[in-house]
């Protein structure tokens, strides 16, 4: 927070506030005290004018917890910009009973079990895990954005959702789905994926061949993903 800015907007809250004292707030009728009341400018107890302190006080109180909130909002959404709440970078493996399951899952269809971390890795990133999680602000304008654990947009959600319906989006279901692709139309990035032998490789070959994200968003992951123990 920049200190100097709070002090200037306090200054300039308290100044005005207080050039009203005695006109504006002075002696205000029951639903005027009220307000006042509630915007921290005048104490509950008060009959009469209102105090210069407590005008400073209150206005001083609830500006701070104002820009205090406004901060904690801005940290969580930096927090959020690239990675999910779920995972971070610096894991040696995704966890979570979650994330249990979905490695299960894949396992049993019959991915090597560096091949599924890869996989986690980038639903990390994707979803956070959350199988029924919708695009908040699609990248394509239109468009009903993606949908699910790795995030199916266009052709690949009309698909899915031909198949298993607008609310089969559970970590059975996806799997399946994914698996399907696999072997069929993304058998490219399926035989790129398979040759990988350690979870870090696995985790960019799914990013590049088989999720394929914006460029700008691409680069940093793939960097990211090298790093991981």
């Amino acid at each position: 927070m920049d200190k100097f800015y709070y002090k200037k907007q306090l200054e300039k809250a308290r100044k005005s506030a207080l050039d009203n004292v005695g006109t504006k707030f002075k002696n205000p009728d029951s639903k005027e005290q009220s307000v006042k009341q509630q915007e921290g400018l005048m104490r509950k107890s008060s009959s009469g004018p209102v105090e210069a302190t407590s005008v400073s006080k209150g206005l001083g109180q609830s500006l701070m917890e104002a820009m205090h909130k406004k901060d904690l909002e801005e940290e969580a959404r930096k927090s959020l910009k690239d990675i999910r709440p779920q995972y971070r970078g610096d894991a040696t493996t995704p966890k979570g009973a979650n994330v249990d399951e979905l490695r299960s899952l894949m396992v049993a269809k019959g991915l090597p079990e560096h091949v599924a971390d890869g996989f986690l890795i980038n639903f990390a990133d994707e979803s956070g895990f959350n199988p029924d999680i919708q695009e908040k602000n699609p990248l394509v304008e239109g468009s009903r954005g993606g949908r699910g654990l790795y995030q199916l947009t266009g052709p690949r959600r009309k698909r899915f959702e031909e198949l298993y319906g607008e609310n089969g989006y559970t970590n059975s279901n996806q799997i399946d789905f994914m698996i399907d692709e696999l072997h069929s139309t993304e058998k490219s990035a399926f035989n790129k994926i398979m040759k990988t032998g350690n979870k870090q490789d696995a985790a960019v070959a799914v990013l590049n061949s088989f999720l394929r994200p914006s460029a700008k968003h691409r680069k940093a992951r793939e960097a990211r993903y090298k790093r991981f123990k």
